[in-house]
């Protein structure tokens, strides 16, 4: 069975204002081998056994949620804020096994000590009150539960395609990363023993032709502060680079594994 939901949180969330348009978010985070490789760090990171719970914060279209839920066959739950990406997780996905859920990271809907495993994958800089969420993780795992959180340091940000050819915008998209000393100091304060921290790099090849599309259509919100002028001289130097490059263009992305364990309870 599920887990009981308290509608009178969940229901003001429909409301919510969408930020991401499903098919473009889950094209560019939800490739089949994208999702494997992350999915995979989170099982062996998190110590993801089939008898736990796992709750996905800011599962977006549901891809690790899923992936999570096949490796273990435990029962994992979905997470987010917004409804159209709740509805495109699911219909990608009915199992029994995963259960979706509409609401907010700093409220959330469930009781004390429901989850061993709490996931939060590239979102803690959405939110806006990152120690009440991070409090609201606290309280939801159960004692010795382990939060396991993916983020980028802001200074790797403008290393990455298309940033690196706007300062501009990468100075924007890196100010919107908490630092990982920020992140450590949070996660500490409301309890949580910091067990692991791990940088893992995933270089991803590149193809011109769908960076220059989502520049276009500024898929980014930060995307349209530039002007048309600003997106095809950075389009320019990207294919100079990329003709430089033997057309084999790799994109470093390296993210941050923070791994925490609930410190308040002795290890079961």
């Amino acid at each position: 069975m599920g887990l009981a939901v308290r509608k009178d949180l969940v229901e003001p969330y429909w409301t919510q204002p969408e930020t991401y348009v499903p098919g473009h978010f889950d094209a560019s985070r939800y490739t089949k081998e994208n999702v494997s490789f992350w999915a995979s760090h989170f099982v062996r990171l998190a110590e993801i056994a089939p008898h736990q719970r796992v709750l996905d914060i800011g599962c977006g279209t549901g891809g690790f949620t899923i992936a999570i839920a096949q490796r273990t066959g435990g029962w994992t739950v979905g997470h987010d804020v917004s409804p159209a990406l709740i509805a495109y997780a699911r219909r990608k996905n009915g199992s029994h096994q995963v259960q979706w859920i509409l609401g907010d990271a700093e409220h959330l809907e469930f009781g004390d000590g429901c989850f061993d495993r709490l996931i939060m994958s590239l979102v803690i800089h959405q939110v806006p009150n990152r120690k009440r969420a991070l409090q609201e993780a606290y309280r939801v795992l159960k004692g010795s539960g382990v939060l396991i959180l993916r983020t980028i340091a802001p200074e790797e940000v403008a290393r990455r395609v298309p940033f690196r050819f706007f300062p501009r915008i990468a100075e924007l998209e890196s100010a919107r990363m908490p630092s990982i000393s920020e992140l450590s100091r949070v996660i500490r304060s409301v309890g949580f023993r910091l067990i692991q921290m791990k940088t893992i790099e995933r270089n991803l090849p590149l193809r011109l032709c769908k960076v220059a599309g989502s520049l276009r259509r500024r898929e980014r919100p930060s995307f349209q502060l530039l002007t048309e002028q600003d997106i095809e001289s950075g389009i320019h130097r990207m294919r100079e680079e990329w003709q430089a490059c033997g057309q084999n263009w790799v994109d470093p992305r390296p993210t941050v594994f923070m791994v925490a364990r609930k410190a308040s309870e002795t290890k079961t």
